[in-house]
């Protein structure tokens, strides 16, 4: 049997480089949403046992996803209990210990404050003598 390949050529610029990686992505995203449902429904041994290349593929793209998702879970629980603890302290103690809260929760929050307190220096620098 041959085996199943893209067609494509041997060499590729930038661009063709991120159209295919975002093909890979969709390939893998195809190829995962199959292997799920197949072991959903408990038939996915017959395809798994028989075929090496799928089994070692799939062994490796569930142990990726699951430390991708772990790695996320991990990512949110500090997001909270970072604001869980920021929104124990004042204002006065946040801006102390330089911590600026982020309400949208990403650095524009970040941005305007300290645009904010630029724009605050400059005219308290403008109204002295």
């Amino acid at each position: 049997m041959v085996p199943c390949y893209d067609g494509g050529r041997e060499n590729y610029n930038d661009s063709e480089v991120r159209e295919l990686r975002a093909r890979c992505d969709l390939l893998a995203r195809v190829a995962c949403r199959a292997l799920t449902e197949l072991e959903q429904n408990d038939i996915a041994d017959m395809l798994l046992l028989r075929d090496d290349e799928t089994r070692d593929f799939w062994a490796k793209h569930k142990e990726f996803d699951a430390k991708r998702k772990a790695q996320a879970a991990e990512k949110r629980r500090r997001t909270r209990l970072k604001r869980a603890a920021l929104s124990k302290l004042s204002p006065e103690e946040q801006e102390a210990l330089g911590v600026v809260s982020q309400p949208s929760g990403d650095a524009r929050g970040l941005k305007v404050q300290e645009m904010i307190k630029e724009l605050k220096k400059s005219f308290d620098d403008q109204a002295k003598p």
